[in-house]
Order: structure tokens, then C-alpha cells, then sequence
């Protein structure tokens, strides 16, 4: 039997990597059926990076004309319907408002598959979950037809709290197209960074200023790809050096890659940025706190990347300038994912 696919856009808008692993997802899903896509409440800078060239898509006009054309193929199609939640990351604890809206979708996601829907949740992460928030994920995941994580992290989590969970799948992002980028590289170092809230900020910000001073010669920009780090950005460049340009990379995950082609290292604590610029031909560097951190560690362990990882505590950049990667094992790693993911689609559906 055939499947139809259905997928509605709510996530983190001012994030370009959601973007990106959101872009991926309906690439995946639009190849391997009809896919009904739900952006009735997408910005429309945010929808310009998710759809483009991908085929058998049709757009719902509205939320509730998305779950009515839902029901509608269950009863009179002759497909197995699947139904998609959004992939990213979760943590900490979320308000009792947010625990509603929370619990409504729950309860709409247990009658879909009261009907035959086959609701499926695939390339998340989870931490560090508060109460209120696990109570209603260990709910949720209950309910699908199938729950996969990103990272082996994640799935220790879930197995040790009781969160139903399948067999960790690659991040979706590992399905981008591999390139080398420019042969001779404009930037030396990017760095990328998202605030840290405890105590590696210090050693973090003390390292970095010393290494800019050193390394006065080197091309090196600050960006952000996520809007809510541009204050940190503007900070870090005060701190370390006024010259330093910051870039604002929130618009275009295609301009953001053409970026990081000519980028040497791209040093920064946000995954979808290493793992935008590890596809386009940069050698990422993450630089992270471990304990508040772990999928991007997670990940890139999972990935054989593990050497690329530093923690914000106590590294120092004498050690990540020695971090190397050749072109054949960045393309060995997403020739490896990209075929677990593929792999894990086809059986799924």
C-alpha cells in the first residue's frame, strides 16, 4: 500500500537551523509519496528555505482544513497515513500554559490514531526535561507509531525515564549534499556562538580574547545563524576585538552554505551551524559545555567526530587549531548517515 504524508510546520522560526532539518524532513517524506505540507503559520522567510525544489507537495490552506484532509484520506483513501511531528531539540521545564497547548495536542494526536494515523516523531533530542514536560513527552511518545532520537545520548535518556523509544536515527541534516568548497579559503576562523549560562562562559570568553590577540594576522569573523544570538555576538566582538565584523547569516541556508564554503574552521556551539558548514566544506569545531550540551557531543561521537569536540571549561584553542578533518572522511561520514537515513525511511513506511 502507498502512504501519504502530512507535516505542519510549528517550530523555533528564528532559527534557520530548524529550517534546515524541517527542509530535510520534507525532502525526505515529498520523494517517497504525497506529502500535504501545513505552513498556514509560517513566516515567510522561514518557508523560502524549506520548500523549493521538491515535488508532490501540496500546501493546506489553513490548520483545520490539514487534520480535515487527514481524516478525509484515512476514511475514503486507500493509503497508510502518516502524520509527522517536528524534529529539534528539547530540555528544561516548560510553563503550565505551554503544559495545555501541550496536552491539547496530545489528545488530538490519541484520536488520530484512533482513526489509523500513523503519527510519527523522528530526529529529536531531549535533556534535562522538567517535570511537567516529561510527564507529558513520556505521554506523547506513548501515542506514536514510531519515536526515533538523533543521538545516542538521547536515547539513554529516554530508556532511563520511561520515554518510548525506536533505534537512534541521524540528525537530518546528515542528508545534505556534500561539497569542498572554495580551494583557497576568504575566512580563516568563524566563530558562531549562542550565550553559555554557567561557568564556562569565563573560561570561554578569556580563551577567546587571547586567541584573537595571537592570531592578529588571520581573517576571523563573528556570525550568528540563530537571531537570538546577535546580542552575544555584538559582545563577544566587544570584548575581544571592535573590528571584528559580525555577520548576519538568519536569512538563507543556501548564502549561509556558499559562506562556509570559503571558511577554513567554523568554531561555534550551535549543531546546525557545524553541521551546515561540516556539508559545505568547512572543518567545524565545536566548542561546547558538556553538561548542558550533550547532544551536540553525542552527535559528532556518533558520527566518528568525536576529536572535533572541546569543552568550554577548561580547552584551549593550542588544542583546537590542531583539529583536522579531510575532504574523504567528511564524505565518508555523510555517506554513512545519509544511507542510515535513508535506510530507516524505507523500512518505516
Amino acid at each position: 500500500m502507498s502512504a501519504k504524508f502530512f507535516f505542519r510546520v510549528k517550530t523555533q522560526y528564528e532559527n534557520i537551523g530548524d529550517a534546515l532539518i524541517n527542509r530535510e524532513l520534507i525532502t525526505s517524506l515529498s520523494e517517497r509519496g504525497g506529502l500535504i505540507l501545513d505552513l498556514s503559520s509560517t513566516p515567510s522567510r522561514f518557508k523560502k528555505n524549506i520548500t523549493g525544489n521538491q515535488h508532490g507537495i501540496s500546501l493546506s490552506r489553513s490548520s483545520l482544513y490539514f487534520y480535515l484532509k487527514m481524516i478525509r484520506e484515512v476514511i475514503f483513501g486507500k493509503k497508510n497515513v502518516y502524520y509527522f511531528l517536528n524534529p529539534g531539540g528539547y530540555g528544561g521545564e516548560i510553563t503550565r500554559k505551554a503544559a495545555v497547548r501541550m496536552n491539547i495536542i496530545c489528545f488530538i494526536v490519541f484520536l488520530l490514531t484512533l482513526i489509523g494515523v500513523k503519527v510519527c516523531r523522528v530526529g529529536v533530542s531531549y535533556s534535562k526535561l522538567g517535570s511537567r514536560h516529561m510527564s507529558i513527552t513520556r505521554r506523547m511518545a506513548s501515542l506514536l507509531y514510531y519515536h526515533s532520537v538523533r543521538d545516542s545520548v538521547s536515547e539513554n535518556y529516554c530508556r532511563n525515564n520511561n520515554i518510548k523509544v525506536g533505534r537512534v536515527v541521524p540528525d537530518l541534516a546528515f542528508n545534505l549534499t556534500v561539497n569542498n568548497g572554495k580551494e583557497n579559503k576568504d575566512i580563516d576562523y568563524l566563530f558562531s556562538f549562542r550565550a553559555f549560562n554557567n561557568y564556562s562562559t569565563k573560561n570561554f570568553e578569556s580563551n577567546a580574547r587571547d586567541f584573537f590577540n595571537q592570531q592578529r594576522l588571520l581573517n576571523i569573523k563573528l556570525a550568528f545563524q540563530v537571531t537570538f544570538d546577535e546580542e552575544y555576538q555584538y559582545k563577544l566582538a566587544r570584548l575581544v576585538s571592535p573590528k571584528l565584523n559580525v555577520l548576519d547569516m538568519t536569512e538563507s541556508l543556501t548564502d549561509n552554505s556558499n559562506i562556509y564554503g570559503g571558511v577554513k574552521y567554523v568554531v561555534s556551539n550551535r549543531l546546525h551551524v557545524l553541521l551546515l558548514a561540516l556539508s559545505a566544506g568547512a572543518t567545524p569545531i565545536a566548542i561546547i559545555d558538556f553538561v548542558s550540551n550533550e547532544k551536540i557531543l553525542s552527535v559528532f561521537e556518533d558520527a566518528g567526530l568525536g576529536h572535533l569536540v572541546f569543552n568550554a571549561s577548561d580547552f584551549s584553542f593550542e588544542n583546537v587549531c590542531r583539529a583536522e578533518l579531510t575532504s574523504e572522511q567528511r564524505k565518508e561520514v555523510f555517506a554513512t548517515k545519509s544511507k542510515q537515513l535513508d535506510t530507516f525511511f524505507n523500512e518505516l513506511l
